[in-house]
């Protein structure tokens, strides 16, 4: 049975077991389908397609035999519920987008985003399409979201555009934040010298053809998530990377193939031990290092400063990766707006406690999910609640296994809190929730298929109840444009069975960038 298909090069596993000549062999597979979806995905979506329908029995929820649903569920309502910012919460947010829109606009003076640059490898006159300033540009929307929700998710760490993409909501195993002296200095005391040079070796090699061939990034996605590396890149003794958050879980979930009873399984707890998603080898969590103490500078890679084509606005006293330092301006304006410290409601958090309110007047009996991507939103979210004297329950990747399964078992029960708080990544997919039926959605993800699959932890065999989901965003903020960016975000799935348009979004460009950012 295969419910998801999130990338291409998950179908080989079932390809090689059905044994379906040629794509059984893994180079094969990869030739003509894995590596076409990244630079032509409509071509790997109908290679794909002729290629299951040799062999697959398609059954969607939704599809009918005599004019009935196959699976008979209540219906499912999902309303987007725009709302306005407070008049202060409008002040801060338009002041951090114009910053944001400043720092962009700088980086397509300097010609930084997605240009051509030229280069000099061993004298010779190379050009290639390096994306120094991608990551930091993502940061940028990151705040510019996290702003929808509260303030207080920007301002709970310091503002640090280069270094970290996540500050408190890396649900995981925690790790020193070193500089990457010191994380090569760590991974040479427990790996020894030869394994930092063999992993430098690694990052220079990829650069060095990445020049030369223009090559598509082809590392650039977490094997586990899908999700594109934005400063969250780790690499494991085996050297593989994966992004921090997958790690994180990884570590935090018990083995898998152990029971408790096993012999094993108290030694492999409590040293962590886990085995490698990609070679199935043994990775521990002190043994994860940050990808940046490896890579290669441009001293190493034997490459002047690059200057982009046709464009005398950049910079050349500095490099390409300095556009990413470390600017504390969002800080300074959020200290200038004097919020408080005791928690003020945003415009979203006073919706949801009317919504709340509403249901449980209206309903009782319904229970309630409350979906967002950050766990610092749902650490304010759960504040507020309990200062209503409304009972929940919280369900996130900090949280141990055993205790996200006394979650699930005290609000499954009749007498059991109303609400439960979920983090959209940890709780998003394998739950069985049939016991609520109303779901609450406070920030929007890239892709509306990771909601919908959230959606549908309560829309499921076994709900007796009507679904209403609500999705809350903010008018005229960065939230607005993301809207519009998922219907550009199919489903690789829907191509390979048939249905959609194939399209998998690749990275942004620099119109849908702009875009994003209202420029």
């Amino acid at each position: 049975m295969l419910t998801d298909v999130p990338d291409s090069a998950d179908l080989y596993g079932i390809v090689r077991f059905l044994r379906l000549r040629p794509f059984n062999d893994w180079k094969e597979f990869n030739h003509r389908i894995a590596k076409e979806q990244k630079t032509r995905p409509d071509v790997a979506g109908r290679r794909a397609q002729a290629m299951l329908k040799l062999c697959l029995l398609r059954r969607a929820k939704h599809y009918t035999l005599e004019g009935k649903p196959i699976l008979q569920l209540p219906p499912k309502t999902v309303e987007v519920i725009e709302l306005e910012f407070s008049q202060e919460e409008r002040e801060i947010y338009s002041k951090i987008e114009a910053r944001q829109q400043q720092k962009m606009s700088k980086y397509l003076k300097a010609g930084t985003v997605m240009k051509k640059y030229v280069f000099h490898l061993n004298g010779i006159r190379l050009e290639t399409d390096f994306r120094f300033s991608y990551a930091a540009i993502l940061v940028m929307l990151l705040r510019l979201r996290q702003a929808c929700n509260h303030p207080k998710l920007i301002t709970a760490e310091a503002w640090e555009d280069g270094e970290r993409v996540v500050t408190d909501d890396e649900d995981g195993v925690p790790r020193v934040d070193t500089s990457p002296e010191g994380e090569r200095k760590r991974a040479e005391q427990l790996l020894g010298a030869q394994w930092v040079q063999d992993a430098k070796t690694k990052f220079l090699e990829r650069a060095q053809s990445r020049i030369k061939e223009d090559a598509e990034e082809e590392d650039t996605d977490c094997p586990i998530c899908f999700d594109t590396f934005v400063n969250n890149c780790r690499i494991t003794s085996c050297k593989h990377l994966f992004c921090g958050d997958c790690l994180n879980d990884l570590f935090k979930n018990p083995p898998t193939g152990l029971r408790e009873e096993d012999a094993d399984y108290n030694k492999t707890m409590q040293t962590g031990r886990r085995s490698c998603p990609v070679c199935r080898g043994d990775i521990y969590p002190n043994k994860v290092f940050k990808t940046s103490a490896f890579e290669p500078s441009d001293e190493e890679l034997n490459i002047a400063r690059p200057s982009p084509v046709a464009n005398d606005s950049y910079d050349p006293k500095g490099k390409g990766k300095a556009v990413m330092k470390h600017e504390p301006d969002v800080e300074e304006i959020l200290e200038d707006m004097n919020i408080d410290e005791d928690l003020v409601p945003s415009a979203k958090m006073a919706r949801m406690a009317e919504l709340i309110k509403q249901w449980r007047t209206e309903c009782p009996d319904d229970k309630i999910i409350c979906y967002s991507q950050w766990t610092s939103m749902i650490s304010l979210i759960e504040k507020a609640l309990k200062k209503d004297n409304i009972d929940s329950v919280r369900f996130d990747g900090k949280m141990t296994r055993i205790a996200r399964d006394e979650a699930v078992t005290q609000f499954k029960k009749h007498n059991g809190p109303p609400i439960m708080l979920i983090s959209l990544k940890c709780g998003g997919v394998g739950l069985n929730l049939v016991e609520a039926n109303r779901v609450l959605s406070l920030d929007l993800a890239w892709n509306a298929a990771t909601e919908n699959q959230a959606f549908d932890r309560v829309h499921r065999m076994g709900q007796q109840k009507d679904v209403h989901v609500k999705r809350l965003i903010i008018r005229n903020t960065v939230e607005e444009r993301i809207l519009n960016l998922q219907l550009k975000k199919q489903s690789l799935a829907d191509a390979a069975l048939g249905e959609g348009t194939g399209q998998k979004l690749k990275k942004l460009t620099v119109a849908e960038l702009k875009a994003l950012f209202g420029m």
